[in-house]
């Protein structure tokens, strides 16, 4: 082996050990039993809380009464209905829209209206969205 190679090949171990000790070994333990216990209804004492969800976004209706869009997602037992009222956190992307996946959080709860007279109730049969991030 090469000098050269040998410095190529200690710079990819040391990458490698740098990114497992930042990214990967700092989630808290019991974290991922936190997201799978999560997605069962929230408890009075949990509806504060935002709760984690993912899937594909398949619809997007403007609330005409009200601020904001019902968001129709499909995924296993996130696929239900949530409100997007435009003052969630964002990250990559920006902007919620049919065919991209989401990976966000909510909290129980919202209200879309749609024009009427009176105007109706949409079903949101989730929560409102508090934080996303969309793939393309």
């Amino acid at each position: 082996m090469t000098f050269e190679y040998k410095k190529i090949k200690a710079l990819i171990f040391i990458t490698s050990f740098f990114v497992l000790a930042v990214f990967i070994l700092p989630i808290p333990a019991g974290a991922g039993a936190k997201l799978v216990n999560s997605t069962k209804s929230p408890s009075s004492s949990q509806s504060g809380a935002s709760l984690p969800f993912g899937g594909r976004v398949v619809a997007k209706v403007q609330c005409t009464c009200s601020a904001g869009s019902q968001v129709t997602i499909t995924g296993g037992q996130f696929s239900g209905t949530y409100l997007d009222t435009g003052g969630a956190q964002s990250f990559a992307r920006y902007y919620i829209s049919p065919g991209r996946n989401i990976l966000a959080k909510y909290t129980p709860g919202g209200q879309c209206l749609m024009a009427g007279e009176p105007c109706t109730t949409l079903p949101i049969t989730k929560g409102t969205i508090t934080m996303f991030g969309v793939s393309f």
